[in-house]
Order: structure tokens, then C-alpha cells, then sequence
């Protein structure tokens, strides 16, 4: 479920910043799962000869490891301590 903010989200908002950087790294992970996982399939049942199949997936791969380490370690979201609590969606507004 996704958070629910008190205010307008705003991306200078170090919450509303790092929720979206956590997103946009789980998109892009789930992509890289559905492209290259039909372009392996297709290879391989067409026992073609595609020899970019490998460069294109450690490539990718490597690409999102490296967003992995900047969003989860290198990331600076000053000011995320401090920041009011968002609430659930799922519960109740009082």
C-alpha cells in the first residue's frame, strides 16, 4: 500500500524523495526482468546467434547495481530523520 503524505508530495521532501528513488529502483529492476527474460527466451528457442544478448544484460545488470548502491548507500536525504511521519493508506482518517 502506498503511504499516504500529510501535505502535497513534493520532491524536495527527503521522504517523499527516498520513497520515490526506492520505486524507481524496484521499476526498473522488475523491467530488466521482463525484457531480458524474453529476449533469452526468444534466443533460445530460436537457437539464434545474438551475441549482444550477453553485453545488453551484464550491461543492464551493472546499470542497476550501480543505481542500487546510490540509491541505498550513497543517497543523501538530509533531513529524513526530522521529517513528519507519513500515514498508511489503510487506515483510518480521524
Amino acid at each position: 500500500m502506498s503511504p499516504t503524505w500529510i501535505n502535497q508530495p513534493d520532491r524536495s521532501d527527503p521522504r517523499y524523495r527516498r520513497y520515490g528513488d526506492r520505486i524507481n529502483f524496484a521499476f526498473n529492476i522488475i523491467m530488466f526482468l521482463f525484457i531480458m527474460s524474453g529476449v533469452w527466451f526468444f534466443k533460445l528457442l530460436k537457437h539464434a546467434d545474438w551475441g549482444w544478448t550477453a553485453n545488453l544484460t551484464w550491461g543492464w545488470l551493472a546499470t542497476i547495481v550501480l543505481q542500487g548502491v546510490y540509491v541505498f548507500a550513497i543517497a543523501n536525504y538530509d533531513g529524513f530523520e526530522n521529517s513528519p511521519p507519513i500515514q498508511s493508506s489503510s487506515k483510518k482518517k480521524e
